[in-house]
């Protein structure tokens, strides 16, 4: 945890929200309990390691919620106004975000949120940056490649061209890239969503014999290449991700076509958090299915307006 105790975890390898992990998680007792210290800490370091880049307000948020973890609630007494809490934001905000600014700034606008988390014990602290987490990325719980990545159809997001310093995320919601920003931009979020594909519209997929090269295929013949040299990695990780969504997505869809609505509505959380609610047409759902598409001219893509201020280019549903 930045600024605090060192510590040496085991590092899960997939995160399934319909695991009984999840349910230790939110059961809880202690910031001391496993499974929370390890999605808390690797909650942390992927905010300050812009694998969630967040935009100022929500970083504001999440500063406030660590103080309120680490320190309890904010006692005018104990701080000389916000510059004595300036060098501590070295600690609560990522670089990216620090680069150039006033700590003494955003250090006041952090103890202001702070302030209105009184009364949060450390554990309530937590679980809430977790929640805030899971709400605002869709791909919350991925496993994040450094990569270049090429779409081969002419009229997809990379406009069939290789986009370089990217990074490939592998979730439990499929698979996204996400680009570097620049300019100002980059100052307030290093990177945007450039585009999702869904586990079922790839069809195939492999890794090359060099081994640098991980490529799946949408469709029929829409081909995409990561190229990284953890392909390897990348390709075992897809193959663990999708076998649980096929499995997933069949045993959630006999699950509901077995049940009424209120035995559904009864049955126990595991149950209802694999069938995420009756969606028939895509059973396994997609946080971010709200976001609002782009100008229709793909010569000229527009960064859109995302909900939580996220940048982005392209979403891609269908094959």
């Amino acid at each position: 945890i930045p600024g605090g105790t060192r510590h040496i975890i085991f590092k899960r390898r997939l995160y399934l929200p319909w695991s009984p992990v999840i349910e230790e998680i939110k059961s809880a007792k202690s910031v001391t309990d496993g499974a929370h210290m390890l999605e808390y800490i690797e909650s942390v370091y992927n905010v300050m390691h812009a694998r969630y880049p967040c935009n100022k307000n929500q970083l504001m948020e999440l500063a406030s919620l660590m103080l309120q973890a680490e320190l309890g609630d904010f006692n005018k007494g104990e701080y000389e106004g916000a510059a004595s809490l300036a060098n501590k934001m070295d600690c609560l905000l990522p670089a990216y975000f620090r680069l150039g600014r006033k700590m003494v700034k955003y250090a006041d606008r952090v103890v202001r949120v702070w302030k209105k988390k009184a009364g949060l014990s450390p554990l309530l602290a937590q679980q809430e940056l977790m929640k805030v987490l899971r709400e605002w990325f869709p791909f919350y719980g991925a496993e994040f490649f450094p990569a270049n990545y090429k779409r081969m159809a002419k009229s997809g997001e990379t406009r069939g061209e290789m986009i370089t310093g990217v990074y490939f995320a592998v979730s439990h919601r499929g698979v996204f890239v996400l680009y570097r920003t620049e300019g100002k931009m980059a100052k307030q979020q290093p990177f945007g969503l450039l585009v999702k594909h869904r586990y079922n519209v790839m069809k195939s997929w492999a890794v090359s014999e060099s081994k640098m090269v991980f490529s799946f295929v949408l469709g029929k013949k829409d081909q995409c290449f990561v190229v990284t040299p953890s392909a390897p990695q990348i390709n075992q990780l897809f193959e663990d991700y999708m076998r649980e969504f096929h499995e997933v997505t069949q045993g959630s869809m006999q699950i509901l076509g077995e049940m009424s609505n209120e035995e559904l509505k009864a049955s126990s959380p595991i149950i209802r958090s694999r069938s995420y609610g009756d969606r028939a047409s895509s059973p396994v759902g997609d946080a971010g299915d709200d976001l609002p598409e782009l100008p229709a001219d793909p010569e000229t893509p527009t960064n859109g307006t995302v909900p939580d201020g996220w940048v982005k280019l392209h979403d891609e549903t269908t094959g």
